[in-house]
């Protein structure tokens, strides 16, 4: 719980203010945006190669590459601090290495812990995932602040920081599971050509994933613009973010609760239609309240869809390939991440803010009959 709460601390005090800090190095906006998408992509190829090596490896080995990553990330900072901000091709590549950090780590993190469930240890990783959020949330705020007060060389070295604490938390969960676990589950280490072609539901899950996140991403990223069509100010916009990364705690904390009532299935569908009726609200929203009510969906959108997905991959997915299946899913999330990120900003440059939302209802609507195509027909709760 400690792990992830500090993960996505490191996360919202760097990369949510990455625009700002590469600003402040002479970087215009454009240029800003290309370090960051560039950054998402070399991140699932980082993915990709590191789960390839980790599913081969000693059962830890999903725990050290989160380690590897976030010491990349640490030193880039660190280089970037000392350099006094630097010149532009500096700033470019330390916010490169330090997005393919803070991006590519979460899935080593997340096969970590789903090691460590398959092998009998007790973990509440929805619960744990929910304390990320709310830690992601509050420290958007605090770093906020830090940045007002100490200018972005305090929230680099704020980052480098929590990047040191995540290194010990990683360090006492590894050395607490190693009392547990001592050898990795049999399997076949497999590509990830070779994984998807033995496994089609998995890549219709993952076409899916590319969908809805795409969606969501069209809704976060011009959040700025829905609240300014309903009459909202910049308060109201930053209490539309707030609200909606407050709803995504109890369902991520009641998450095995919820597994235990209705099947992989039920949930995956019913957050898959959540997304599409969050994007419906957004398109019609003409006065803060109606944002305010989206924002709520997240609850039933986002949270459930992340935390269920976790658990989905260890379903499907054979044990020996799982840092993989891990790694897909996170990189689906990034295409779709950057898909939806270029696909609002090119529909709000000739469409209305309405119009705009409702393609990615649409979107939204074609990942939940993509998701029909995941399962083999069993209702029952999940295994896991």
């Amino acid at each position: 719980m400690l792990l992830q709460g500090l993960n996505w601390s490191a996360f919202a005090a760097i990369w949510v203010y990455a625009v700002v800090l590469l600003r402040g190095s002479g970087l215009s906006y454009s240029q800003a945006g290309l370090v960051i998408s560039l950054a998402n992509i070399l991140a699932v190829f980082a993915q990709q190669g590191l789960s390839a090596w980790a599913d081969r490896a000693a059962v830890d080995s999903s725990a050290k590459a989160a380690a590897g990553l976030v010491s990349l990330g640490a030193t880039a900072a660190l280089l970037f601090l000392l350099a006094g901000f630097g010149g532009k091709a500096l700033a470019g590549v330390c916010f490169c290495l330090i997005g393919v950090a803070i991006i590519g780590v979460q899935p080593f993190l997340n096969a970590a812990a789903m090691e460590q469930v398959q092998q009998g240890l007790a973990l509440n990783y929805g619960l744990a995932r929910g304390i990320g959020s709310v830690s992601y949330a509050a420290f958007s705020a605090l770093a906020g602040v830090i940045l007002g007060r100490f200018g972005g060389s305090g929230l680099v070295a704020t980052y480098i920081f929590l990047s040191l604490a995540v290194l010990l938390a990683l360090a006492a969960f590894s050395a607490g599971a190693g009392r547990t676990v001592s050898v990795r589950q049999p399997g076949e280490p497999l590509s990830g050509a070779a994984l998807l072609r033995r496994n089609p539901q998995f890549c219709w899950f993952l076409a899916s994933s590319v969908l809805l996140y795409a969606a969501h991403m069209m809704a976060i990223t011009y959040m700025d613009a829905i609240v300014g069509r309903a009459g909202g100010t910049e308060a109201e916009l930053g209490l539309a973010v707030a609200v909606g990364a407050a709803a995504e705690f109890p369902a991520m904390a009641l998450l095995q609760r919820i597994r235990r009532r209705f099947s992989a299935k039920q949930i995956l569908l019913f957050s898959a239609v959540s997304f599409a009726v969050k994007l419906l609200c957004l398109a019609a929203a003409v006065s803060m309240t109606w944002v305010y009510l989206a924002s709520l969906l997240q609850l039933a959108a986002y949270s459930l869809f992340t935390g269920m997905s976790v658990y989905y991959v260890t379903d499907v997915v054979d044990p020996a390939n799982q840092a993989k299946g891990q790694a897909l899913c996170s990189g689906a999330s990034t295409v779709g991440a950057v898909l939806g990120n270029y696909a609002g900003g090119m529909l709000l440059e000739h469409l209305s803010v309405g119009k705009t939302m409702l393609f990615g209802a649409l979107l939204a609507g074609a990942g939940a009959v993509l998701l029909t195509r995941c399962f083999n027909g069993s209702t029952a709760p999940s295994k896991v």
